[in-house]
């Protein structure tokens, strides 16, 4: 699934996006200290019950990513 917002394409992140969106979040630290996507990132990705999206602008930079976890 994508779609384009303003020139902008959002659509579910991959494992391709992975050193893109690393290179987004590089210096990014939680609470704790501590960086829990690069442990998590693929994780998320095969999990049914959370949707991870990526922006990327029409040349191709990967600008954002949003991570979503449904509850049922």
């Amino acid at each position: 699934m994508s779609d384009r917002v303003n020139g902008t394409i959002i659509r579910q992140a991959t494992v391709a996006d992975y050193e893109a969106v690393m290179s987004i979040v590089e210096g990014v630290i939680g609470s704790d200290g501590v960086d829990y996507l690069p442990a998590t990132y693929h994780d998320f990705l095969q999990d049914k019950q959370h949707a991870s999206y990526v922006a990327e602008t029409i040349d191709g930079h990967r600008v954002v990513r949003c991570s979503i976890t449904l509850k049922y």
